[in-house]
């Protein structure tokens, strides 16, 4: 099912609420994320200053529209974590 989604052009969002590399290994077992894919995960650390933090976020989103460029839109994958949200 979720291949024909993804043949169909469909784009889906798998929320959990596992730890990074736990909701990682979900998504490769089910076929959600394909093994080809660009996975790129955005974390953020909260013990940074609060100036700093805005920074971190910013630079990690062009970190991840970078890495994104060469790959087709149904070969990027995000992960996001809870304190990156």
């Amino acid at each position: 099912t979720i291949q024909k989604l993804r043949q169909a052009g469909i784009k889906f969002w798998v929320l959990t609420g596992d730890k990074l590399e736990t909701a990682r290994n979900i998504g490769y077992s089910s076929r959600v994320i394909p093994t080809q894919a660009c996975v790129v995960d955005l974390d953020l650390d909260l013990s940074l200053p609060a100036d700093r933090i805005l920074s971190s976020i910013g630079h990690s989103l062009e970190d991840a529209l970078a890495r994104f460029e060469p790959y087709d839109s149904t070969m990027r994958v995000l992960m996001i974590t809870g304190a990156f949200l």
